[in-house]
């Protein structure tokens, strides 16, 4: 997907559209509250969109887009908080309690792509994260990845949307990619947004693959890369796909900590999203 420069806004027309420091957005940006790509030079920019989502991601509904720091910290407060609640509840291992924490998120209004993108996601993060640096044993990330795994699948049968006439959308890891947790929440976005998903999971063969594709022909191939892999074998994989999802009609896209916004430079895939927010974009428009 290609993006109009005019569509990108430097860190200070953000600051300056939000009534915040220039430092606050780069903290924001570090944190990944809102995306943003880097020029050759080394500075940031922000897509209009991305602000937007940001902005509705914190419940601001002012429309002068005049934001002051004091509203903001509210608003993250409440979101640092609905994390925390998931952090301990994952831990205890309690995946009923994260059940119940995301279906009443989604009761009160909270978009399925925002509570991905600003609660979930960071929290598992976290959680990596400390188990990377040994705060965390083994077993106690097992436990909150199977509670997860668990919540999440109660939480998309309660609130799986059916179309009469639903779009296709299939989700895969190629093997050897065995992390689907992304996966797992793209294709409940993808099925908020009037798709009838074909969730592969872990571990599918690149040919099963191309062939599912070829047979099925669905709208959209989802493809996640969170553990890295040689780059060239990622490129002849994706090539492979490519090639089927073009004689299929399908639009490719990739996700994941491994993936590389040059593979849609490249002609390799139709984008590759950061966010769950910018997937749903991205596929409504299919």
């Amino acid at each position: 997907m290609q993006t109009e420069i005019s569509q990108y806004l430097t860190t200070s027309e953000v600051a300056r559209l939000l009534g915040v420091t220039e430092t606050t957005v780069k903290r924001w940006a570090d944190a990944r509250r809102i995306p943003y790509v880097r020029t050759p030079g080394g500075h940031r920019r922000f897509r209009r969109q991305d602000v937007l989502a940001f902005v509705q991601a914190i419940g601001y509904s002012g429309q002068e887009g005049l934001l002051q720091e004091s509203s903001l910290r509210v608003s993250f407060s409440v979101v640092e908080g609905l994390q925390e609640e998931l952090y301990q509840r994952l831990l205890a291992g309690n995946a009923g309690a994260v059940w119940k924490q995301l279906y009443s998120c989604y009761l009160s209004g909270m978009e399925l792509a925002v509570l991905y993108d600003e609660v979930v996601a960071p929290t598992l993060r976290r959680i990596g994260e400390q188990w990377s640096c040994g705060q965390l044993s083994v077993a106690h990330e097992h436990l909150a990845s199977n509670t997860l795994l668990e919540a999440l699948q109660a939480f998309r049968h309660l609130t799986r949307l059916e179309s009469l006439y639903p779009r296709r959308a299939v989700c895969a890891a190629v093997e050897p990619e065995e992390h689907v947790f992304g996966l797992l929440m793209a294709a409940h976005v993808l099925e908020s947004s009037g798709y009838r998903v074909d969730f592969l999971g872990a571990r599918t063969p690149a040919a099963d693959l191309a062939e599912w594709v070829s047979a099925y022909r669905p709208h959209v191939l989802c493809v996640g890369f969170v553990m890295p892999l040689p780059a060239e074998h990622v490129r002849e994989l994706l090539w492979t796909l490519r090639q089927r999802a073009l004689q299929s009609d399908t639009r490719v896209f990739a996700g994941g900590q491994a993936s590389d916004p040059a593979w849609a430079a490249e002609g390799l895939v139709d984008g590759v999203y950061s966010t769950f927010r910018g997937l749903k974009g991205a596929v409504v428009a299919v």
